[in-house]
């Protein structure tokens, strides 16, 4: 991507130049979070933690998942 557009992908969708773009790609990860969150969820064991911090989350669908069936983690 850095190669043809000069630029990361995130420095491409930031700024307003490239809004279509940017919708597009949100878009998408909120399609794949709907899709993988429950596969994650039953898949991992979080009884050892306490609380859980979604870095990068856009609209905190996965630590959603995971709070909703684990309701003793603090999420952040």
């Amino acid at each position: 991507f850095e190669r043809a557009f000069g630029c990361s992908i995130f420095d491409y969708m930031a700024g307003g130049k490239n809004n279509e773009y940017a919708k597009l790609f949100n878009d998408a990860m909120v399609s794949f979070s709907n899709y993988e969150s429950p596969s994650i969820v039953s898949a991992l064991d979080f009884t050892a933690f306490n609380v859980l911090v979604d870095i990068g989350g856009r609209l905190g669908t996965l630590l959603s998942a995971i709070l909703e069936k684990h309701q003793h983690l603090h999420g952040i």
